[in-house]
């Protein structure tokens, strides 16, 4: 009987109103429990090489625990070990699943495809992961957070650590905090660091909608998201743009506090065209399938910075909210192929100008991109990229194109609901 899904979404509260006491005993009891989780993660490392983690506990057993030199209680020191055995177990199950796979392909005599997947395991370097920053996951059992009496909204306190030591830490709510109190059920436990405690809600399931249209949607280095019905994200209330902060990323040095800076405006700004994308009526989202875009290529200092993961995994978590579905298309051809006539060519496309080298048909690149991931075009074939050779040609039947009225009608209605200014 598989597992029943459960709808997880987590949240964080600010610790910046802890006095400088209890931030002193908060700071002591995160870095000695950081210490021990360092001292479990090399006592379950020991039979990572051989991917064996017969030795590596899925509970804390007092043969574990008693072997901790620490001042935290037996509690702290049980929570440690568990999530230091999560850590080592996270690390090798992607290796385990490939050995797994590997010997399932040779017991069916598909020695072509175990070979391939032999050379990925190979290559692959199992690390040991670094705890410097971990923060600290406490059970039910260590605090509670309740409604506060005073100016705070809220306290938590947090107990059974070691030496005595019991914190009462005030906070007060965020809008999605208490976004998610309305709507869920608060998950016992929770995680904190120096600046923060992070909660988790269990949500209600939400219907998958049945009725409504299928849109496509390209993500994009200089404009997040583009879909030839919906429209794209251009400029937020503060007048930056998916490329301003890229180039801004450009000029910082990696690391320091305006690198640092610059990477929350970027994550704020993918958060913003997400939530302000129109979702109504739709009941299909189609976006690219794509994976591994950098490995083995040298790219330029500003396309290191395009975090294309993070808008999918923003698009994918707002779309399970609201009950949309999502499907992966192949990304192959879609800012090269012309959505009207089907013709794929590599120069059709210079910067943000689509120009149909076949038809003559002219749009914005990123439309066109959109318009052809929306149409679910099926892959071009493997073998026309084992070459070097450009890829050109007809690879979509004429019944998978649409015609240049829609488009253009898609596209006036488009220009009317973008903004091309920021919010006063």
């Amino acid at each position: 009987m598989s597992k029943q899904h459960r709808n997880i979404r987590s949240t964080k509260l600010s610790l910046k109103f802890v006095n400088k006491g209890k931030a002193e005993r908060l700071y002591k009891f995160i870095d000695e429990y950081r210490n021990v989780v360092a001292f479990f993660v090399d006592v379950f490392w020991r039979g990572v090489p051989q991917l064996d983690t017969c030795n590596i506990p899925t509970k804390p057993i007092k043969k574990y625990t008693d072997m901790a030199q620490t001042w935290l209680s037996a509690r702290a020191v049980q929570a440690a070990v568990k999530q230091s055995s999560g850590i080592v177990r996270g690390v090798i199950r992607k290796q385990k699943s490939r050995s797994f796979v590997i010997r399932e392909l040779e017991r069916k005599g598909e020695f072509k495809e175990a070979v391939k997947l032999q050379a990925i395991f190979d290559k692959a370097t199992v690390s040991k992961p670094k705890i410097k920053d971990i923060q600290p996951q406490l059970d039910y059992r260590f605090g509670s957070l309740e409604k506060g009496k005073n100016s705070f909204e809220f306290w938590l306190t947090i107990g059974s650590l070691g030496e005595k030591i019991k914190i009462a830490v005030p906070t007060i709510g965020t809008k999605h905090f208490n976004k998610l109190a309305e709507k869920g059920k608060m998950v016992k436990g929770f995680r904190v660091s120096p600046k923060y405690v992070f909660l988790a809600f269990e949500l209600p399931e939400v219907e998958k909608i049945t009725n409504g249209e299928t849109i496509g949607i390209d993500i994009g280095a200089k404009t997040a998201l583009s879909s030839f019905k919906k429209g794209a994200s251009v400029t937020n209330n503060q007048g930056a743009d998916l490329n301003s902060i890229m180039l801004k990323l450009k000029r910082r040095k990696k690391g320091s506090r305006g690198f640092q800076r610059t990477v929350a405006e970027r994550d704020n700004y993918i958060n913003w065209a997400v939530n302000h994308f129109d979702f109504s009526g739709v009941k299909t989202l189609r976006i690219e399938n794509i994976k591994n875009l950098r490995r083995g290529k040298r790219s330029s200092r500003f396309l290191s910075h395009w975090c294309y993961k993070s808008i999918f995994d923003k698009l994918i978590d707002t779309c399970s909210q609201l009950g949309v579905l999502v499907e992966k298309v192949s990304s192959a051809g879609t800012s090269q192929g012309c959505p009207i006539c089907g013709w794929v060519q590599k120069s059709n496309r210079r910067g943000k100008l689509f120009h149909c080298k076949s038809c003559g048909f002219s749009a914005d690149s990123d439309m066109v991109g959109s318009a052809n991931i929306e149409l679910g075009k099926p892959a071009i074939p493997k073998e026309f990229f084992s070459s070097n050779r450009n890829i050109t040609g007809f690879f979509w039947h004429p019944e998978l194109s649409m015609s240049q009225d829609i488009f253009v009608a898609a596209m006036q209605s488009w220009e009317r609901i973008v903004p091309t200014e920021p919010k006063a």
